[in-house]
């Protein structure tokens, strides 16, 4: 079984569907992406579809609904869950990070008080 992300115009991720092994099987007998994606059009009427892996094993990370895909980087971008993050690459774990300016005038609270 595989996971497939379909994307808008804007490469944000409209569904996620699971496609059977046995539809993904390719030509020279190995299952491949490009198979499950032709299965899906023909099925759907929709093109553009990419494989994802739920455990992070291809993409960096599994596609959720209302995620986007970094064609740039070949990876599904986890959900903003704040306005203002700033989403990085530095360090190729693409993540969402949090700006020094967000940070300014957030106190710390420990229980030494």
């Amino acid at each position: 079984m595989a996971h497939f992300a379909l994307l808008n115009d804007q490469s944000q991720v409209m569904d996620v569907v699971v496609v059977s092994d046995i539809d993904m099987i390719g030509p020279d007998g190995m299952a491949d992406e490009e198979t499950g994606r032709l299965f899906l059009e023909r099925l759907t009427g929709e093109a553009n579809w990419k494989q994802s892996a739920q455990d992070g094993s291809i993409r960096a990370r599994g596609a959720v609904i209302g995620a986007h895909y970094d064609a740039e980087h070949d990876v599904f971008t986890s959900v903003a869950i704040e306005d203002g993050l700033i989403w990085s690459d530095d360090a190729q774990d693409y993540i969402w990070e949090i700006p020094p300016a967000l940070v300014a005038g957030i106190v710390e609270i420990t229980t030494e008080g």
